[in-house]
């Protein structure tokens, strides 16, 4: 059973952590922003600058195969943790404000770059502690959790937001980071040396990029990093457009109907998405036909 696989177990706890705490951030940071500057085109600029890094992702890849997987992961989300306390202390302590904005800016797209080192050594990893039958399973569980930390961020952030304000969401996304950092230490892998590169498979990955447990099936070991960079990379170049046609909303429509539209569709997609994975996975669910 997949959840018996002890590597596999820990590393899905520790990133759940890690992405109910991101989801807090995410929900936190607009409205730190909108209530420091009180200006619709800086919140923009934020998402803008949030969104830059993934480009990254294109190069970074190709160092993530050369690396060890599971030290890279320790010390991304340690690096990450660092940078969002970091956030936490020039918010509670009032070191930032609208005139000195860019360090807000600055640290922003910093964590998002350490990020695309993160998301490309752990889609690495996953074929080194999940056997090739239950890559399947082992991705809609890792997709489905992703699902339930989006609800519990959207449903547990406003919450929080409201009683203890942004400051300490930035607080819970950083220790979530750390507590992540440490979980890897359990992880025990043996990560093999390089394999000769199979220019077929790496074809066929970047064809069924929207895929990644078929990406994970026809990828050489040694090329997976940079394939998942690419991946991560491509996503991003997909956001600026997003980021343009949100920003035009923001700044034509009042911010309650915008956040409450997109609240309704992040949720409605989340718990559809997520009934979909957990079918997957093999977890029953009520309603659903044999």
């Amino acid at each position: 059973m997949l959840l018996r696989n002890r590597n596999f177990l820990i590393l899905f706890s520790g990133q759940i952590v890690s992405m109910v705490g991101n989801n807090f951030y995410l929900i936190a940071l607009p409205w730190y922003v909108l209530q420091l500057t009180g200006s619709k085109y800086d919140l923009t600029l934020t998402g803008v600058v949030q969104t830059l890094p993934g480009l990254a992702g294109l190069f970074i890849g190709v160092l993530v195969d050369r690396w060890n997987k599971r030290r890279t992961m320790i010390v991304a989300d340690f690096l990450r943790g660092i940078v969002a306390l970091a956030l936490f202390s020039i918010t509670i302590f009032h070191v930032v404000n609208s005139r000195n904005f860019m360090i807000i800016l600055f640290l922003i797209p910093l964590a998002e770059l350490i990020g695309t080192v993160f998301y490309p050594a752990q889609m690495s990893l996953m074929p080194k502690i999940v056997p090739n039958s239950q890559m399947d399973k082992a991705m809609a569980w890792n997709q489905s959790g992703s699902s339930v930390a989006g609800i519990a961020g959207l449903f547990g952030g406003g919450t929080i937001l409201s009683l203890l304000g942004a400051p300490f969401m930035f607080a819970f996304n950083g220790l979530s980071y750390i507590v992540s950092s440490v979980s890897l230490f359990f992880v025990r892998v043996s990560e093999s040396k390089k394999l000769s590169m199979q220019r077929s498979g790496l074809f066929v990955a970047i064809l069924n990029a929207t895929t990644n447990t078929v990406a994970l099936r026809v990828t050489p070991a040694d090329v997976q990093g940079r394939v998942f960079g690419a991946l991560g990379a491509a996503s991003t170049l997909s956001q600026p457009l997003g980021m343009l046609i949100f920003g035009w909303l923001m700044i034509n429509l009042n911010l309650t109907i915008v956040f409450s539209v997109m609240g309704i569709i992040v949720i409605g997609g989340s718990l559809l998405y997520l009934r979909g994975t957990l079918r997957n996975a093999g977890v029953p669910i009520m309603g659903a036909s044999e």
